[in-house]
């Protein structure tokens, strides 16, 4: 049995991370929904690779006032 913990759950538990790196094919939302409170205390920069559309994963973190950057799949800022 694998055990899942939340980013909060982990920033609660740990030392809270500066950095955060998320590559779960098409479940960001369910990861970021379990750090609302580093994202609205901790605020340490996030990458997130988006296979598929991104607006959900924008507005969420335009809500906590984080700064975005994208970069297409051909390596081009966007």
């Amino acid at each position: 049995m694998v055990r899942i913990l939340t980013i909060d759950t982990v920033a609660q538990n740990w030392h809270a991370p500066d950095f955060i790196k998320i590559d779960v094919e098409d479940a960001e939302m369910r990861v970021l929904n379990g750090a609302h409170q580093i994202l609205s205390q901790g605020r340490p920069v996030f990458l997130v690779e988006v296979t598929t559309s991104s607006r959900e994963i924008q507005e969420l973190f335009m809500k906590f006032n984080y700064t975005l950057f994208t970069r297409a799949s051909n390596g081009v800022p966007g």
